[in-house]
């Protein structure tokens, strides 16, 4: 993570924006699935996105079939 990206979240936890910083986080580590593997890449994000995960290696299955 970018030391500017850094910054602009413990600005948002300072201030107390929990939401937002939630918000900020998920855009900065954006899901990446390797589509061999099916396995996330960024493993702290698993529970936050279990839903979209799941969605995710069911699309990657039905272009595989």
């Amino acid at each position: 993570m970018k030391q500017k990206d850094k910054e602009k979240l413990n600005q948002l936890n300072k201030a107390g924006l929990l939401k937002e910083l939630e918000k900020e986080i998920s855009e900065l580590t954006p899901i990446v699935v390797d589509k061999r593997l099916g396995k996330l890449k960024d493993v702290k994000m698993v529970a936050k996105n279990r839903d979209k995960i799941a969605f995710i290696k069911t699309r990657i299955r039905e272009r595989e079939l």
